[in-house]
C-alpha cells in the first residue's frame, strides 16, 4: 500500500520491549535473556517471548506469519503441562504513526508469547542443588507427569522401526561429534559409540515391547524447565517438531532424572523414579532408564558440541559441558552392560531405587533379555 510505513526493525522491537514504560502495571525494570531462538523480557509478574526471524532445524520463525503460527502451537502445546502460566498469543502493534503498541493497536507486526512469571528460586534446578527435592514436591511432580503421559496422544511404532530409529539417532549423534571436538576427542567418541549401538542390542527386546507405548511428549524435560511450588508446572516443550516429541515417556523421564541426579541430588531421582513406577503402573525396568538417560546424555553431548562453531559463543565452557555428558553417556552404557551382563561392569550405575525396588528391576531386565542373548553372541533412551 503506497505511504504505508516500513516494518521496524527487529532492533526497534527490543528497545521497544525491554522499556519498563511500554508495559502496564507501573513496571519499573525489564529483565531481558536471549536464547539462540529467542528473546524474553522478564517482568514483576509476566514473561513476553519474541521469536528471533530466524530457520533452524524443524523450523522457519523468518515471516511474521510463521512466528504467530509458532506461538499459538507453542501456547497450545505448553498448556498441557502448564494451563496457568501460559497465558495468551499478544500482537506488537504499530499504528499509522509508527508508534508501537503491546495491545495489539494497529498493524500487527509481531508475535509473543505472554506467560506469568515463575519464581526462579522454585525451579527445579536451582531446588535440586541448593537442599534436594522435599518428598512433597516429588509427590506432585510425578502426580502431574503421570496424568500428562495418560492423556498424551498415543504414537506407537513398529518394534524394529523404534529400534532402528533409536540406531539412526545414535549414529548421527557420533557423526557430529567427530566432526565438531578436537581430534584428541575421537578415540572417546568412538568408544562411547560402541559401548551405546552394544547397549541398544542388549536391550533389543524390551525395547520393541517400549514401541507400542510412544507418545506425544514433553520432549525437552529438563530441570530448569519444572517449578516445583504449587502447583506444579512444566514449561518450554519442543514445540516446533513433533516428531522429536515421539518418545516412551520413561525416556522423557529419564532425562530429567539424569539432571537431577548431576545436580547432586541422587535419592531424590531415585525417589520420583520410585513414585512414578507406583502411581502409573509402568514398572520400567532399571536397565531401559540408564539406555534413555545414555542416550539423553549423547544427543545433549552433541547439541553442546555444535556449539562450538559460534562465534558469539565461549567455546571453551561448551567443549567442557560436551565432554562432560559424553563421559555420562559412556557410564550410562556401561550401567546397562553391568544390568543386562552383556559385558563386564566398568562404573557402578547412577540411578537407584531405595529399598527393594531396585534389585526386582535389574532382575526383570536380565530376564527379558535372555531370549535375544541366545540368538546373538553380542547381545547382551
Amino acid at each position: 500500500m503506497p505511504g504505508r510505513r516500513p516494518p521496524p526493525a527487529t532492533e526497534e522491537k527490543l528497545r521497544f520491549l525491554a522499556d519498563p514504560a511500554h508495559h502496564t502495571g507501573g513496571i519499573r525494570r525489564v529483565e531481558v535473556r536471549e536464547t539462540h531462538f529467542a528473546w524474553l523480557f522478564f517482568t514483576d509478574r509476566e514473561v513476553f517471548k519474541l521469536k528471533k526471524p530466524v530457520r533452524g532445524p524443524g523450523f522457519d520463525y523468518r515471516a511474521p506469519r510463521a512466528r504467530r503460527l509458532g506461538c499459538e502451537r507453542e501456547l497450545r502445546l505448553n498448556r498441557r503441562l502448564a494451563p496457568t502460566v501460559y497465558l495468551s498469543v499478544t500482537a506488537l502493534g504499530v499504528d499509522r504513526e509508527g508508534h508501537m503498541s503491546l495491545q495489539g493497536r494497529g498493524r500487527a507486526v509481531d508475535y509473543l508469547v505472554r506467560m506469568r512469571r515463575l519464581d526462579d528460586a522454585r525451579m527445579l534446578d536451582r531446588v535440586a542443588a541448593r537442599r534436594g527435592l522435599r518428598a512433597a514436591e516429588i509427590r506432585r511432580l510425578a502426580a502431574l507427569l503421570v496424568r500428562f503421559y495418560a492423556a498424551a496422544p498415543r504414537r506407537p511404532m513398529r518394534a524394529e522401526a523404534y529400534r532402528a530409529r533409536l540406531r539412526r539417532g545414535v549414529r548421527a549423534d557420533l557423526r557430529i561429534l567427530e566432526r565438531t571436538l578436537p581430534a584428541a576427542d575421537a578415540r572417546r567418541v568412538r568408544s562411547t559409540g560402541r559401548t551405546a549401538l552394544e547397549a541398544l542390542r542388549a536391550c533389543a527386546g524390551a525395547l520393541g515391547l517400549r514401541a507400542g507405548r510412544l507418545r506425544d511428549t514433553h520432549g525437552d524435560l529438563r530441570a530448569e524447565h519444572v517449578y516445583t511450588g504449587e502447583p506444579a508446572c512444566v514449561i518450554d516443550c519442543l514445540e516446533f517438531d513433533r516428531e522429536l516429541r515421539r518418545l516412551d515417556p520413561v525416556a522423557d523421564l529419564a532425562n530429567l532424572l539424569m539432571e537431577i541426579e548431576r545436580l547432586n541430588d541422587a535419592a531424590g531421582a531415585g525417589r520420583l523414579l520410585a513414585v512414578y513406577r507406583r502411581r502409573s503402573g509402568d514398572a520400567v525396568c532399571d536397565t531401559l532408564v540408564q539406555l534413555y538417560a545414555g542416550r539423553a546424555a549423547l544427543l545433549r553431548a552433541r547439541l553442546a558440541a555444535q556449539h562450538l562453531a559460534d562465534p558469539t559463543l565461549a567455546p571453551r565452557g561448551w567443549l567442557l559441558r560436551s565432554r562432560r555428558l559424553l563421559a555420562e553417556a559412556q557410564r550410562r552404557f556401561e550401567a546397562v552392560a553391568r544390568l543386562t551382563g552383556s559385558r563386564p561392569p566398568v562404573r557402578a550405575a547412577a540411578i537407584t531405587v531405595p529399598g527393594r525396588a531396585a534389585a526386582p528391576a535389574a532382575r526383570d531386565a536380565r530376564s527379558a533379555q535372555r531370549p535375544r542373548r541366545a540368538r546373538s553372541p553380542r547381545a547382551a533412551p
